[in-house]
């Protein structure tokens, strides 16, 4: 019996001690931050992802600290701003019509690159943009 209450017990202060992340969609990761150039564009007919290089285009997203967001990149250039839902999704804020769409967004500190892909509109065998700083 001892046993278990110790078991429980630790069990408890473990869930006390965990922090919640903020779920108001304000959390601005640091490694998010930043203007990102455009750098890869990716998809598959089902095989291997197929890779084209972009760099040429000088298209470019920045996220800012305060939530907003801009870019000449024709896909986002109505976005206004931007919240992080959780450690993968990221929703972009158009204000002119009113909606949203989501996106994945993997951030992979090795290499500084930042991947983008939608969350609402899924490719069947995988898409999306590559970013560096």
């Amino acid at each position: 019996m001892k046993q278990a209450f110790v078991l429980i017990y630790c069990c408890l202060l473990a869930l006390t001690a965990c922090e919640k992340a903020d779920s108001t969609g304000k959390n601005y990761p640091e490694n998010l931050i930043g203007k990102w150039n455009y750098s890869q564009s990716f998809y598959s007919i089902g095989g291997p992802l197929i890779y084209t290089n972009t760099e040429r285009l000088h298209q470019w997203i920045e996220f800012k600290a305060d939530g907003s967001f801009s870019s000449n990149m024709p896909a986002f250039q109505d976005v206004a701003g931007y919240e992080v839902l959780d450690s993968v999704k990221v929703k972009f804020i158009r204000p002119a019509s009113a909606s949203s769409e989501r996106f994945f967004v993997h951030f992979e500190p090795a290499t500084k690159t930042l991947t983008v892909s939608s969350a609402d509109h899924i490719c069947i065998e995988g898409c999306g943009s590559k970013f560096k700083r």
